[in-house]
């Protein structure tokens, strides 16, 4: 897997989906909202990390300091980066297809 959260996500959501209640989806939908927090906390993670290189590499600095600044401090940072995007896309993703599924199973029944 390459993106293993997401995939892991969306092959246990086209298992389920058949089995899911109307609850159990309407929760599932919801996943967006708390993706989209998701991201916004990321993107403030992000900024905040750019922010503390930014001044460690300053010109009045004239020595390497602070927790990236070397290739394996900042390449766990990116994993990790890459992990929480794989995430919030599983989310939105499952979170798409619960919303399709609550409107094919009310156009059904309509």
């Amino acid at each position: 897997m390459i993106h293993p959260t997401y995939d892991t996500m969306k092959l246990l959501m086209s298992r389920a989906s058949d089995k899911l209640s109307h609850d159990d989806l309407m929760e599932l939908a919801s996943l967006a909202d708390t993706a989209a927090d998701e991201a916004l906390h990321l993107s403030g993670v992000i900024t905040n990390v750019a922010c503390l290189v930014a001044g460690d590499a300053g010109p009045e600095t004239k020595s390497k300091v602070g927790s990236f600044q070397d290739h394996n401090t900042v390449f766990l940072l990116l994993c990790h980066l890459a992990t929480s995007l794989d995430t919030i896309a599983g989310m939105t993703e499952v979170s798409v297809e619960a919303r399709d599924m609550l409107t094919r199973r009310h156009r059904a029944t309509n």
